[in-house]
């Protein structure tokens, strides 16, 4: 359930932002697999107290998707290398 606050701030439960944001993404042309981990991505960082990297990221996201700067469907593979090391 959305609610809002006196000083106007409107708070959304998680799963609910999750939800919107998973649809924005597959509208943009995400595959529903990469648009799920995006948006719990976007709100996990919200929840940390991370907003900078958070569900703000939401547009900027989507226009880059819709106008071609983002691959929507990547090749993304990781292996791990040692400790404290990744090449992704």
């Amino acid at each position: 359930m959305t609610s809002s606050n006196q000083s106007g701030e409107l708070h959304i439960p998680p799963t609910e932002l999750r939800g919107f944001a998973e649809e924005v993404f597959i509208e943009s042309g995400l595959g529903a697999k990469h648009a799920s981990t995006l948006a719990d991505a976007l709100v996990t960082a919200n929840l940390r107290g991370v907003d900078s990297h958070g569900i703000v990221r939401l547009e900027p996201y989507v226009r880059n998707i819709e106008g071609g700067g983002f691959n929507p469907d990547p090749d993304v593979s990781a292996e791990i290398r040692g400790h404290g090391a990744l090449v992704v």
